[in-house]
């Protein structure tokens, strides 16, 4: 635990210090997993605009799914951060063991949507060639589900004990696997043939399977965990009430991601109504945005574990000042992002893409990418911390009304009646992700005031 000063409140020092520690490796792990989605994108880019825009919808649909799994995944490391501030690592070890059963009902689930995904793509209004492509590819990266969600709870079981640097590692490699994968299978080497977009995709599952082996493989020799493993079979208790703990705190997790990600799904299907070159471009600074997301995201995650153990501790204060050093670094750190979007926004756009217009389409799209890095930057964190005391159910309500009732029809109303095209899209995210930072931030300070327990 951190040290603490001043009648039990932690220095901003100490802080500090830890939130840098268990920030920076996540940063790296997620920009890994990012990075994968972009490399796709822009190494498929070069094949053509089809399998460019294929990739960016499959995924999007791949991920409007998929990311309620993943948030509840997000429950197990403020649970576990919980227990250690309460004095009980030794039960993070059953917090994991439940949170795969869960894993595994969940993967089930998902194989089967995206196994009926056959018979959706014709309704989803996209050009022939587009529609597809998406297919195939969704096709074969369905059958990495499983494997990813095991990683995913392994790793928040880590970033819980503030152990953040295995999966980051593991993640890294991945990156550089998939990069040399993606070349070899996409464009061919020696006897391998071409296989365009099936051979990204398979890249990926290939990648995916080899992270989770990996990550097994250090959980079952770490030495840590085998104590927590041995002393939760004696004291740690029924595994349902701890499968019970992590629906209970990951499902309105897994909403929230859901609102925002379904969104930004239905955002990328509204572009490719508009044509294939807008849906390129949106895809291409959406990317671009995602992979300045992560800084955000690695201090929302690195936010949650220390506020976790504050409130396991019942130290308020502390909860208190972790907020304040997260929040002005996600301002700091997404400020910069968006000039140096602006900046050079069509040096970005360009090594996406060698079709005129579709660089000039996603460079003008990324001045407004880089106007709501600090909406997007502060709702994450503020969501983060508010996971770090348990409170998961009304930020899920706000994620809704901001990205569903305020967000989403102005996206419509703007791009088609208007007929602002897709830069019509992008005002709509601005308007909806400033609207969901205002909501959460008012949540976050009113909520550490009210909490009762005293230092």
């Amino acid at each position: 635990m951190l040290a603490d000063e001043q009648g039990g409140i932690p220095s901003y020092k100490s802080i500090n210090r830890q939130l840098f520690k268990i920030a920076i490796p996540i940063i790296f792990g997620q920009l890994g997993v990012v990075f994968m989605g972009v490399f796709d994108v822009m190494m498929l880019g070069w094949v053509g605009p089809t399998e460019q825009a294929a990739v960016g919808i499959s995924n999007a649909v791949f991920f409007l799914f998929f990311t309620f799994a993943m948030g509840v995944c997000f429950s197990i490391s403020p649970l576990v951060a919980i227990e250690k501030g309460k004095g009980n690592t030794y039960k993070s070890w059953s917090i994991l063991k439940a949170s795969l059963k869960v894993t595994l009902l969940m993967a089930i689930g998902l194989w089967l949507i995206y196994a009926a995904m056959t018979w959706v793509w014709p309704f989803l209004g996209q050009e022939q060639g587009v529609e597809i492509a998406a297919e195939s590819y969704l096709s074969i990266v369905k059958w990495s589900v499983f494997p990813m969600l095991v990683f995913m709870a392994a790793k928040h079981y880590f970033d819980g004990l503030s152990r953040t640097i295995p999966a980051s590692v593991i993640t890294v490699v991945g990156l550089l696997a998939n990069v040399v994968l993606n070349r070899v299978l996409i464009f061919g080497f020696g006897p391998i043939k071409p296989m365009g977009i099936e051979g990204a995709a398979i890249a990926t599952n290939i990648v995916r399977f080899g992270m989770c082996l990996a990550i097994i493989w250090y959980l079952w020799r770490d030495r840590a965990s085998v104590r927590y493993r041995y002393k939760s079979a004696r004291f740690g208790g029924a595994d349902f009430s701890y499968i019970y703990e992590v629906w209970k705190v990951g499902y309105p997790i897994g909403f929230q991601f859901f609102f925002e990600v379904s969104a930004f799904s239905l955002a990328a299907v509204m572009a490719g109504w508009i044509g294939e070159v807008s849906q390129a471009a949106h895809n291409i600074a959406l990317h671009l945005a995602s992979v300045t997301y992560m800084g955000a995201t690695g201090l929302a995650a690195a936010g949650s574990v220390l506020a976790g153990q504050f409130y396991g501790s019942q130290n308020k204060w502390g909860i208190l000042r972790v907020g304040k050093l997260v929040i002005g670094f996600t301002l700091l750190y997404m400020g910069i992002c968006a000039m140096v979007f602006m900046v050079f926004r069509t040096a970005f756009a360009s090594a996406f893409s060698n079709v005129p217009e579709v660089i000039e389409s996603a460079a003008s799209l990324l001045i407004l990418a880089g106007l709501f890095q600090l909406s997007d930057g502060l709702q994450t964190t503020g969501m983060g911390l508010l996971r770090g005391m348990k409170d998961v159910r009304m930020p899920s309500v706000i994620a809704f009304f901001a990205y569903w009732v305020v967000g989403i029809p102005i996206c419509y109303y703007l791009s088609f009646l208007l007929e602002m095209g897709v830069t019509g899209i992008w005002v709509g995210f601005i308007i909806g992700l400033t609207l969901a930072a205002i909501c959460i931030m008012m949540r976050f300070f009113n909520l550490q005031k009210k909490l009762t327990f005293v230092t």
